[in-house]
């Protein structure tokens, strides 16, 4: 295999030694950098890495103190708005519990109110009932005694006529014909069948027989007093 031919390399200068111009460049650069490094360093790390002063500690300490004194201020006005809301609340539920039983002691009056005029009218309504009831067989019991009476008065009147028929002319004892009292006028309505209960006078009335003899009764309903018969010697 063929090799080319050699590479030839440039021959290195030889080695100069620094005079003073170079050391005096290089400290030149080096302080300026060093000066920029720590004005860098003062300007804006060692601030944050100094602790601060008593006076930050106080100021930051009344600071906090403020806020303490007004968040407690704030919880105690907040504390007291809470109680007075609560006070509040309980009264309203008093004046509500109170509330609510005088309406229900007011609606309970009003159903047991309800309740007795209920069961009133219900008792009126049964009494009318038994009265309405009890008026048809009322007026027709009352008006078959008064027909009974009426008809037992009719009966007297008769037998009453008939004696005294038997009696005027034709009287032939030794005994004087005694005097009666004058027999009170009948009107015709009472000789009739009565069509109410309250067609006839109850002070017009005639006393059964007597075992003496025949009685009348006056306008008053008392017996007239009786004529002595004189008897002959």
């Amino acid at each position: 295999m063929p090799y080319g031919p050699p590479v030839q390399y440039a021959a290195q200068p030889p080695f100069q030694p620094w005079d003073w111009r170079d050391y005096f460049i290089t400290a030149v650069v080096s302080g300026a950098i060093t000066y920029g490094a720590v004005s860098l360093f003062r300007k804006y790390i060692s601030p944050h890495l100094r602790p601060p002063s008593a006076t930050a500690y106080e100021e930051d300490r009344d600071a906090l103190t403020a806020q303490f004194d007004a968040a407690e201020a704030l919880l105690k006005e907040i504390q007291a708005d809470t109680a007075a809301v609560r006070i509040a609340v309980e009264e309203q539920k008093e004046r509500v519990d109170k509330t609510t039983e005088e309406v229900q002691s007011i609606v309970t009056e009003m159903r047991e109110g309800e309740s007795k005029t209920r069961d009133e009218l219900r008792e009126i309504r049964d009494e009318v009932n038994n009265v309405r009831e009890m008026l048809p067989k009322m007026i027709e019991k009352n008006k078959e005694s008064q027909t009974q009476s009426l008809a037992e008065l009719q009966q007297e009147l008769k037998s009453l006529k008939a004696l005294l028929l038997s009696r005027g002319p034709t009287g032939t004892s030794g005994f004087t014909t005694p005097i009666l009292p004058s027999k009170p006028s009948i009107p015709a309505w009472q000789l009739s069948t009565p069509s109410t209960p309250s067609s006839f006078p109850s002070n017009n009335t005639l006393a059964p027989s007597s075992p003496g003899g025949p009685s009348l009764l006056n306008g008053k309903g008392k017996e007239p007093e009786s004529v002595s018969t004189p008897t002959t010697p």
